[in-house]
């Protein structure tokens, strides 16, 4: 079997659609994540407020009267626990998504260097197979 230039030329296109591919679903991929890692953040946030009570009831007791600050919002400990469980399962979606966009960069990346390889391997014998050009002896 020989590996001609044609075929050279074919893989070189090949490599360069799957690359547009693998960026498409990278693209796709970012804009699955985006409202993920928002929805994340609120859930942080509401979690975040509510470690904040002790502090929040200090400083509504030195610096401002009852209610003048506001009334704070009653976490109980079953919303907390589904916060907390919220917060989990966004983490491990967002991660698998994020592994998802790793792996497929550095197929990129490998197909990158497969193509500057079949380039550079196009040059040796425009018309003959890479066998034939490899069994050449220069004298």
């Amino acid at each position: 079997m020989t590996f001609e230039c044609q075929e050279i030329s074919r893989l070189l296109v090949e490599a360069e659609n799957k690359i547009s591919s693998f960026e498409r679903k990278i693209q796709n991929i970012s804009i699955t994540v985006e409202p993920l890692k928002v929805k994340r953040e609120a859930v942080l946030a509401a979690l975040e407020y509510a470690n904040r009570e002790e502090a929040r009831r200090k400083l509504t007791g030195l610096f401002v009267r009852d209610g003048e600050y506001g009334f704070p919002i009653n976490f109980s400990e079953e919303l907390l626990r589904k916060l907390e469980q919220r917060k989990n399962e966004l983490d491990k979606r967002i991660q698998y998504y994020e592994n998802k966009c790793e792996e497929r960069q550095k197929g990129i990346e490998f197909i990158r260097q497969d193509i500057e390889l079949l380039k550079k391997a196009q040059y040796l014998e425009l018309n003959a197979s890479l066998y034939e050009a490899a069994a050449i002896i220069d004298d």
